[in-house]
């Protein structure tokens, strides 16, 4: 399915489990840009942990200045999640290409998390899997449930040239480390690759029609996705992210991701919003314009 020498695969019990294994191999003292999947930092002592700012209004990566803060923090890997997650932001595989070669020279990792790479029309073309060859250093990981619609399924893979890498991660992954839910799941899902690009084609133009509507809110800021979420600042009179998860689950059963849990500034005026059906990005649409309209309770 990927085309690439089984030698070079791991297999795991989603991506989390893979991270955890990596980080357990190369010990790293790691540059990641904030805020993101939260996994990368969360599992690293404070003291190997490198947060680098992503600038607002739309936390787009400027890979010289990433890679002078890894440089000058001696990170030995540095994170990209492309697109990232929350912001739904898009690096381009050329400045992916400079990274990586700019982290080889410091003899660092680069860990690229492109479990997102399908949703942008794009994104396959932006892809670093291809080039792993070319860049011994670089490592790809990819969850499977995120584009398949499998959350829970636990099914994620890392590719690397360096077989002796591979080799140690496998080692610590469970020796069960793929459920039999989701090993089917791998068996099937080529058969279902023409379903896939029309539920691509329709989830890029239900964001797109939910972000519009969001764009009609008052005071509401949103980040240009590329994928099947989207990002928003909330009005200043608004309530905190935490205090609106509440309030829409208890008066209105929608469930929305606040992040305050994310390493950047101002975090609890940030929400993440999926994409759902017409239907559902409607009724979620129709909750916070009740928000707008009227005082806080």
């Amino acid at each position: 399915m990927t085309g690439q020498a089984a030698e070079h695969i791991v297999v795991g019990n989603g991506v989390t489990d893979i991270i955890q294994a990596l980080y357990a191999v190369i010990e790293p003292k790691v540059a990641i840009p904030t805020p993101t999947f939260d996994m990368f930092q969360i599992v690293l002592p404070p003291e190997r942990a490198f947060c680098f700012e992503l600038p607002e209004p739309f936390f787009d990566l400027d890979v010289e200045k990433f890679g002078a803060f890894s440089l000058e923090r001696q990170a030995t890997a540095a994170v990209v999640v492309n697109p990232n997650n929350p912001s739904g932001r898009l690096a381009k595989v050329g400045d992916l290409h400079r990274l990586a070669s700019m982290l080889e020279a410091m003899n660092s990792a680069l860990i690229v998390d492109e479990s997102f790479i399908d949703f942008p029309l794009d994104g396959p073309r932006q892809s670093f899997e291809p080039y792993v060859a070319k860049h011994p250093n670089v490592i790809i990981l990819k969850s499977l449930g995120k584009v398949w619609g499998l959350a829970g399924s636990r099914l994620g893979y890392m590719v690397s040239v360096n077989t002796e890498l591979v080799s140690k991660v496998r080692q610590r992954l469970p020796l069960w480390n793929v459920n039999g839910v989701a090993e089917y799941a791998l068996w099937i899902i080529p058969e279902f690759r023409a379903d896939l690009q029309e539920s691509l084609e329709r989830i890029r133009a239900a964001r797109e029609e939910l972000e519009a509507s969001l764009r009609e809110l008052s005071g509401f800021s949103i980040v240009p996705s590329s994928t099947n979420f989207v990002f928003c600042q909330l009005p200043p009179s608004w309530p905190s992210g935490t205090a609106l998860k509440r309030w829409l689950v208890i008066h209105h059963n929608v469930l929305i991701r606040e992040c305050a849990y994310q390493t950047m500034r101002d975090a609890d005026r940030y929400i993440r919003l999926s994409v759902r059906s017409h239907a559902e990005n409607a009724r979620l649409i129709g909750a916070l314009q009740k928000v707008n309209k009227s005082s806080w309770p």
